[in-house]
């Protein structure tokens, strides 16, 4: 009886470090997830400056060609450096001196951390829509699926104008 009990505790003790090891790597991937989607359009932004506008009209707008192509190249880098292939990105440009809106953006409310699926700026700027496949074994008993998608969001506008 004893030995049965026992068996029965180390069993829920497995499942129990099973979902907090699996919880942490979805975690883990989150926060990276939402760091290099960070890092991508800053680096959009900061490329993308139209400086011949500034000089023109004295505000800064983005190109909106050249800061799209760059966050999407460096979160391409981003994503090959971890062994990421199978992800879905979406890259918008809010290119105008007063920003603007974008609705149903990002696709995902819980993408953005305040929750939001209108994205609104004032000022110019590149948002990243990023979805990320994570395997996963315990968590995949609990839906009937060995993935589970991280929606992610993240945007960085031009300041100091």
């Amino acid at each position: 009886m004893i030995s049965l009990l026992l068996l029965m505790a180390l069993f829920v003790v497995a499942l129990l470090l099973a979902a907090a090891t699996e919880a942490y790597k979805l975690q883990e991937t989150r926060d990276w997830g939402y760091r290099i989607a960070s890092q991508a359009a800053l680096r959009g932004v900061s490329a993308g400056r139209d400086w011949t506008y500034f000089y023109s009209a004295g505000q800064l707008r983005l190109e909106e060609t050249t800061a799209r192509n760059t966050t999407q190249s460096a979160l391409q880098s981003a994503l090959a450096t971890r062994g990421i292939t199978a992800y879905t990105a979406d890259v918008r440009v809010l290119p105008d001196p007063n920003g603007g809106s974008i609705g149903n953006y990002p696709p995902v409310a819980r993408a953005s951390m305040r929750g939001a699926t209108t994205w609104t700026t004032t000022r110019p700027a590149v948002g990243v829509y990023l979805r990320i496949p994570v395997a996963v074994l315990f968590f995949g008993w609990v839906d009937r699926s060995s993935t589970l998608y991280l929606n992610i969001f993240a945007a960085s506008e031009v300041t100091g104008q």
